[in-house]
């Protein structure tokens, strides 16, 4: 028991006096550091001089110290091409010490650093290596300033890159959620025009591979109506008035491939419901057309139900027919005497094995 009692006495003096001594030696530390980093960046070697800068902001316990550290680095990182290290150190900056960096400066050259991505710069993790490259960092570092500084002068046109590489990537729904993101808070930015279009064609592409509740085409179609009346001397009009008569006849499609299935499924309550959305909502598509046959063979039961036709979906690529043969292709295999093969058919694997049997037992 005294035992017990004299460790716990020595330990509580250990533990209050500890700080104070590491206090003393984490500052005396990191200037050694810190001195040893200016030595390797004056000589040129600036990747050792990031890591021993790396190291100083380790060791200080001084605000002051710890922020020149950081610095230092950015600067030592700069000097050697590392331009993701570089935009982490820049991001400890402008979040841990705004006080101590000038913000927008720190800000565009994070934007530089994302841009340099964006056009394909790749960082060498191990410059012995050539070859081996990092990741595309250009939507980590986007994201990144987007948060820290939303409404520098240069986010709308941040925003439309982010809007690429999302789709790049295939992130669509990103894609759509910061083209929308941009139409709301920069509506008197000249690039928000671009932001119209490039969320329209996000709609059309996603509502091309299923729109099973519509919502995809009701958003390109907002978005193009408000983009031909915002801008009706635009370049892009055309086109613009182009896609929105393309939404009215992609939703009456959609609206015939229900009523279709629900008539041959038997219940024409349901697929005439579908036929008058089209026909008094869409009335000038070419699959109204089509709504109103499907309508007739509904009323007059006299047509077999096989007979209703289906909307033509336009194909993207020429079609051509193949060539027809007159006759079944036969085979001579090598080093037969020139004897015949069995033609080759399609007709079951019993059929082939009992036909190759009575063929081999003729030879």
């Amino acid at each position: 028991m005294p035992y017990r009692k004299f460790f716990l006495y020595f330990l509580f003096i250990i533990l209050s006096v500890l700080p104070f001594q590491s206090l003393f030696a984490t500052d005396a530390e990191a200037e050694e550091s810190y001195s040893n980093a200016e030595k390797e960046y004056n000589a040129g070697d600036y990747r050792d001089a990031a890591k021993t800068f790396a190291a100083a902001e380790l060791f200080a316990d001084s605000y002051e110290l710890k922020v020149n550290a950081i610095k230092a680095k950015v600067l030592s990182y700069k000097k050697a091409d590392m331009k993701y290290q570089e935009f982490l150190a820049l991001k400890q900056l402008t979040e841990e010490y705004p006080d101590k960096v000038f913000f927008r400066n720190a800000i565009r050259r994070q934007y530089e650093i994302g841009n340099a991505y964006y056009e394909g710069y790749r960082e060498m993790p191990w410059s012995w290596v050539p070859w081996l490259e990092d990741e595309d960092k250009c939507l980590e570092i986007y994201e990144s300033i987007y948060k820290q500084s939303p409404f520098a002068d240069f986010i709308p046109e941040m925003m439309l890159k982010m809007g690429t590489r999302y789709i790049v990537t295939k992130k669509p729904d990103k894609a759509l959620d910061i083209y929308k993101a941009m139409i709301t808070q920069y509506k008197s930015s000249p690039l928000t025009r671009i932001a119209y279009l490039d969320a329209s064609n996000v709609y059309l592409q996603m509502a091309s591979s299923g729109d099973g509740d519509g919502s995809k085409l009701r958003g390109a179609r907002i978005n193009l109506k408000e983009y031909v009346e915002k801008y009706p001397d635009s370049p892009e009009i055309k086109w613009a008035k182009n896609m929105l008569k393309l939404t009215y006849e992609m939703e009456a499609r959609r609206l015939y491939s229900l009523a279709h299935y629900y008539y041959k499924k038997g219940n024409d309550n349901a697929a005439k419901r579908y036929i008058q959305e089209i026909l008094v909502n869409y009335p000038e598509t070419e699959t109204a057309r089509k709504a109103d046959e499907l309508l007739n063979y509904i009323e007059m039961p006299i047509y077999p139900k096989e007979m209703a036709p289906l909307p033509e979906e336009p194909t993207k690529y020429t079609t051509f027919s193949m060539q027809g043969t007159d006759a079944r292709i036969m085979v001579i295999p090598e080093n037969s005497g020139n004897k015949w093969l069995n033609p080759l058919k399609e007709t079951g694997t019993s059929e082939d094995n009992l036909n190759k049997e009575k063929y081999i037992n003729q030879l």
